[in-house]
Protein backbone atom coordinates (compact mmCIF):
# COMPACT_ATOMS: atom_id res chain seq x y z
CA UNK A 1 0.00 0.00 0.00
CA UNK A 2 1.47 3.38 -0.92
CA UNK A 3 2.12 6.36 1.74
CA UNK A 4 -0.73 7.63 3.47
CA UNK A 5 -2.31 10.38 1.79
CA UNK A 6 -2.77 13.32 4.07
CA UNK A 7 -3.57 13.96 7.59
CA UNK A 8 -5.95 16.20 7.63
CA UNK A 9 -7.03 17.27 11.66
CA UNK A 10 -9.51 19.57 12.08
CA UNK A 11 -9.99 21.98 14.99
CA UNK A 12 -8.19 18.79 17.06
CA UNK A 13 -7.01 21.25 19.49
CA UNK A 14 -6.92 24.65 20.43
CA UNK A 15 -9.20 26.79 18.22
CA UNK A 16 -8.80 30.38 18.33
CA UNK A 17 -5.45 30.81 18.11
CA UNK A 18 -4.66 32.77 14.62
CA UNK A 19 -0.84 32.25 12.78
CA UNK A 20 0.22 35.17 10.62
CA UNK A 21 3.62 36.45 8.44
CA UNK A 22 5.48 38.88 9.59
CA UNK A 23 7.55 40.14 6.82
CA UNK A 24 8.95 43.58 8.92
CA UNK A 25 10.57 40.85 11.28
CA UNK A 26 10.78 38.27 8.84
CA UNK A 27 9.12 35.69 10.97
CA UNK A 28 5.90 33.43 10.55
CA UNK A 29 3.78 32.87 14.32
CA UNK A 30 1.81 30.31 15.36
CA UNK A 31 0.53 31.01 18.55
CA UNK A 32 2.98 32.14 21.15
CA UNK A 33 5.95 30.87 18.94
CA UNK A 34 7.67 33.12 16.53
CA UNK A 35 9.99 30.85 13.49
CA UNK A 36 12.29 32.56 11.26
CA UNK A 37 11.39 32.61 7.44
CA UNK A 38 13.20 31.60 4.35
CA UNK A 39 13.65 34.96 2.61
CA UNK A 40 13.62 33.63 -0.95
CA UNK A 41 10.43 31.63 -0.51
CA UNK A 42 8.27 33.67 1.41
CA UNK A 43 5.18 34.81 -1.13
CA UNK A 44 2.12 37.09 -1.02
CA UNK A 45 0.39 36.32 -4.35
CA UNK A 46 -2.94 38.25 -4.75
CA UNK A 47 -4.81 38.11 -8.20
CA UNK A 48 -8.21 38.45 -9.66
CA UNK A 49 -9.79 37.66 -12.74
CA UNK A 50 -10.49 40.54 -15.16
CA UNK A 51 -14.32 40.84 -14.93
CA UNK A 52 -13.64 40.38 -10.50
CA UNK A 53 -15.89 37.49 -10.36
CA UNK A 54 -13.21 35.54 -8.92
CA UNK A 55 -10.26 35.83 -7.04
CA UNK A 56 -6.89 33.93 -5.57
CA UNK A 57 -5.06 34.64 -2.74
CA UNK A 58 -2.51 32.70 -1.21
CA UNK A 59 -0.16 33.41 1.50
CA UNK A 60 3.50 31.05 1.67
CA UNK A 61 6.38 31.28 3.92
CA UNK A 62 8.96 28.23 4.17
CA UNK A 63 10.95 27.98 7.64
CA UNK A 64 14.39 25.82 7.01
CA UNK A 65 16.32 24.67 9.24
CA UNK A 66 20.02 23.68 9.59
CA UNK A 67 19.56 19.41 9.54
CA UNK A 68 18.19 20.35 5.38
CA UNK A 69 14.87 19.90 5.92
CA UNK A 70 12.40 22.79 5.84
CA UNK A 71 8.53 23.46 6.06
CA UNK A 72 6.39 24.97 3.45
CA UNK A 73 3.47 26.72 5.30
CA UNK A 74 0.64 27.95 3.10
CA UNK A 75 -3.01 29.44 3.58
CA UNK A 76 -4.82 30.56 0.44
CA UNK A 77 -7.29 29.75 -2.10
CA UNK A 78 -7.60 26.08 -2.66
CA UNK A 79 -5.15 25.33 0.12
CA UNK A 80 -6.10 22.96 3.04
CA UNK A 81 -6.45 25.89 5.14
CA UNK A 82 -9.40 28.37 6.43
CA UNK A 83 -9.50 29.35 2.74
CA UNK A 84 -10.20 25.94 1.48
CA UNK A 85 -13.13 27.08 -0.62
CA UNK A 86 -11.89 31.41 -1.43
CA UNK A 87 -11.65 31.80 -4.50
CA UNK A 88 -15.10 33.85 -4.93
CA UNK A 89 -14.97 37.39 -4.69
CA UNK A 90 -18.10 36.83 -2.22
CA UNK A 91 -15.97 35.01 0.48
CA UNK A 92 -13.75 36.85 2.70
CA UNK A 93 -10.30 35.73 2.64
CA UNK A 94 -8.57 35.43 6.27
CA UNK A 95 -5.36 36.88 6.31
CA UNK A 96 -4.55 35.47 9.92
CA UNK A 97 -6.11 31.94 9.95
CA UNK A 98 -6.63 29.40 12.73
CA UNK A 99 -5.76 26.79 10.35
CA UNK A 100 -2.65 26.33 7.43
CA UNK A 101 -1.53 23.65 5.28
CA UNK A 102 1.78 22.64 5.90
CA UNK A 103 4.33 20.51 3.33
CA UNK A 104 7.73 18.98 5.01
CA UNK A 105 10.70 18.97 2.10
CA UNK A 106 14.29 17.52 2.40
CA UNK A 107 16.13 19.25 -0.17
CA UNK A 108 13.39 19.09 -2.83
CA UNK A 109 11.43 16.48 -2.31
CA UNK A 110 7.77 17.06 -0.93
CA UNK A 111 8.09 14.54 2.34
CA UNK A 112 6.19 12.10 3.50
CA UNK A 113 4.33 12.61 0.00
CA UNK A 114 1.51 15.36 0.67
CA UNK A 115 0.82 18.09 3.30
CA UNK A 116 -0.67 17.91 6.38
CA UNK A 117 -3.93 20.07 6.16
CA UNK A 118 -6.09 22.08 8.85
CA UNK A 119 -3.15 22.29 11.37
CA UNK A 120 -3.61 24.46 14.28
CA UNK A 121 -0.94 26.46 16.05
CA UNK A 122 -0.36 24.03 18.33
CA UNK A 123 0.14 21.54 15.49
CA UNK A 124 2.15 23.41 13.45
CA UNK A 125 4.53 24.21 16.05
CA UNK A 126 4.82 20.52 17.17
CA UNK A 127 5.26 19.80 13.57
CA UNK A 128 7.87 22.00 13.32
CA UNK A 129 9.60 21.08 16.78
CA UNK A 130 9.91 17.43 14.96
CA UNK A 131 11.58 18.40 11.42
CA UNK A 132 14.21 20.52 13.19
CA UNK A 133 15.04 17.70 14.87
CA UNK A 134 14.98 14.88 12.29
CA UNK A 135 18.55 13.74 11.04
CA UNK A 136 19.67 15.47 8.02
CA UNK A 137 20.06 12.15 6.46
CA UNK A 138 16.95 10.66 8.10
CA UNK A 139 15.90 7.52 5.59
CA UNK A 140 12.55 6.46 7.57
CA UNK A 141 9.62 5.73 4.63
CA UNK A 142 6.96 7.72 4.45
CA UNK A 143 4.42 5.85 6.06
CA UNK A 144 6.74 6.18 9.09
CA UNK A 145 7.39 10.03 9.06
CA UNK A 146 3.79 10.79 8.51
CA UNK A 147 3.35 8.21 11.83
CA UNK A 148 5.79 10.04 13.58
CA UNK A 149 4.55 13.62 13.06
CA UNK A 150 1.56 12.68 13.57
CA UNK A 151 1.78 11.23 16.76
CA UNK A 152 4.07 14.35 17.68
CA UNK A 153 1.60 16.83 16.92
CA UNK A 154 -1.59 14.21 18.70
CA UNK A 155 0.47 14.45 22.19
CA UNK A 156 0.27 18.07 21.38
CA UNK A 157 -2.95 18.27 20.98
CA UNK A 158 -3.49 16.68 24.00
CA UNK A 159 -1.73 18.80 26.57
CA UNK A 160 -3.20 21.85 25.21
Amino acid sequence: MGTILSLIVRGACEEGTAMRMDKECNVFVAGDREWPLHETNTRISDWHSPDDRYAFFERHVWVAFENGWCASITWGSCTYSDNSDHSVITREFVEEPERVEVGVLHGESLRPGDPFGYLTAPEVNALLDVVKLLASDDRRSDDELTALIGGVMEVACDRA
